[in-house]
């Protein structure tokens, strides 16, 4: 699994298409680990059928297959994108680049089954769901099952002879990152109050959100303090207001889902049809990889981006960009892998835009 790179970007490789394409396993392996980017080249060559069998074994494989929707799902939306620009153009490649969006939807379409699969298997196979042969356990579980009110009187009295105070009940976690926090004040979740966690806590909702887009732009040199246990709220909440605040712009059928373009890109002036293209780009950016959650505040959270709203009237500091967007597939996407801090994946956005106002 990739974590956020110590190497300078300046001396980073950023593999192409061509590159993994005639690249073994033993050779692609410290590149993907390097960089998210080059995860995403090789989920495409997989899914267009040009990936050597040795690499493909290794992007299904351990290392790589918890982060290859993630990578999928990133170079769906930068395809689909990418499409729209060329056909807006009349880019000849607009026809390939449709096609090669096909197949990397089916690719993800197999890859989300796979995990579902891998999550059930894991599930069945929890301590919850592990059959107790004790004959006399079971039927103390059933009997408690079917009469709850005369098991809290029996322990009621027990409480009363033992001379002790009954235990007080929490009432259950209202959601994941209730029990998250949870689970982090109560020492099952170990993870260390830096000084850039302190000051990231102390920030306003709207210092807050800027700091979450400035991260966004990032690839691989990720804020890894944001994926703290007691920040992992307010950076899913920020990152839905960003994607509530970009979709009237991008065009989108809802915050979370990017949909066909149907803006009229001929009737707009050039430099405001790309803003909507960057705006499509940067809600892909900020949908694609919902951070995941644990299943129990036991375990070591891996935060899914994936909330509270905030007036999209309230002005981001970061002016809409208007760059040219290129729609390259292997240019800027994300970074959602878990980092060596043990803080959980990182969240995609890409490394050049602003978020529109």
């Amino acid at each position: 699994m990739p974590h956020p790179s110590r190497t300078p970007s300046s001396e980073r490789r950023s593999l192409r298409l061509n590159d993994v394409a005639h690249m073994g396993a033993a050779e692609l392996q410290p590149l993907l680990q390097d960089s998210f980017r080059n995860l995403v080249t090789a989920a495409i060559a997989d899914a267009t059928g040009h990936l050597p069998r040795s690499s493909r074994k290794l992007l299904h494989g351990p290392h790589f297959r918890d982060d290859l929707v993630d990578a999928l799902r990133w170079a769906e939306g930068e395809m689909q994108v990418a499409s729209e620009r060329m056909t807006w153009i009349g880019d000849p490649r607009a026809e390939r680049t449709g096609h090669q969006l096909q197949q990397i939807r089916t690719a993800l379409a197999q890859a989300r089954a796979e995990e579902a699969d891998r999550r059930r298997a894991e599930h069945r196979a929890s301590a919850g769901h592990q059959v107790d042969t004790d004959p006399a356990a079971t039927a103390r579980i059933w009997l408690r099952s079917a009469f709850p009110d005369r098991f809290e009187q029996l322990l009621a009295q027990e409480y009363a002879t033992a001379q002790l105070e009954p235990r007080t009940e929490r009432p259950g976690p209202a959601d994941v990152f209730d029990a998250i926090e949870w689970g982090a004040s109560e020492g099952y979740l170990f993870a260390t109050m830096t000084p850039a966690v302190h000051d990231l806590l102390a920030k306003s909702p709207l210092a807050f959100r800027n700091t979450v887009a400035a991260d966004a732009r990032e690839q691989d040199e990720r804020n890894v303090e944001l994926r703290h246990p007691l920040l992992l709220r307010r950076w899913r909440t920020a990152l839905d207001e960003l994607a509530e605040m970009t979709a009237p712009l991008a065009g989108a059928a809802s915050p979370t889902l990017l949909g066909p373009l149907t803006t009229d890109l001929d009737a707009m002036p050039r430099q405001a049809a790309f803003a909507v293209l960057n705006a499509r780009r940067f809600l892909v950016a900020s949908t694609s990889a919902p951070p995941r959650t644990p299943a129990s505040p036991a375990s070591t959270p891996r935060p899914s981006p994936s909330a509270n709203r905030t007036s999209p009237n309230t002005p981001p500091t970061a002016a809409p960009s208007t760059r040219p967007c290129t729609g390259s597939p292997t240019s800027t996407p994300p970074r959602t892998t878990t980092s060596a801090t043990g803080y959980g994946p990182s969240r995609p956005g890409p490394a050049s835009w602003t978020h529109p106002s």
